[in-house]
């Protein structure tokens, strides 16, 4: 049967009975039924309408966990691939130091041998 605490119900209304069939009611507690009654129908409205907020607030969160680990990934690519072009370019310019010191090496070996030549010739007078 029903509990006398349902819906915060402190104390049982009193019915009368008519017959088997027929019971009467006080007015003020069929009203306070109905308002219970509607009250327990806005509480699971309200209730549907919180879960749906929490659904869409969980869909939210998740598409921009997706889109924050994509960006952090793409970051450390990112990185990675700055730091290997960093790596290049210091490979490159000590490339260019050892181009540039053979070249001075090479062009002043063919300066003192020009000049040896030049100077050798003037000597042996040819």
């Amino acid at each position: 049967m029903f509990s006398i605490n349902l819906y915060g119900q402190t104390d049982t209304p009193s019915l009368k009975g008519v017959s088997d069939s027929l019971v009467v009611v006080d007015i003020m507690t069929i009203k306070e039924a109905n308002i219970k009654l509607l009250e327990r129908k806005m509480f699971k409205e309200i209730a549907a309408q919180q879960d749906t907020i929490i659904l869409n607030q969980n869909i939210i969160i998740d598409k921009y966990k997706q889109e924050n680990l994509y960006l952090v990934s793409s970051n450390i690519d990112l990185d990675k691939k700055y730091k290997e072009s960093i790596e290049l370019n210091n490979k490159i310019n000590k490339s260019l130091q050892r181009t540039k010191i053979g070249l001075y090496i090479t062009g002043g070996v063919s300066i003192a041998t020009m000049t040896y030549i030049i100077i050798n010739s003037i000597i042996n007078g040819k």
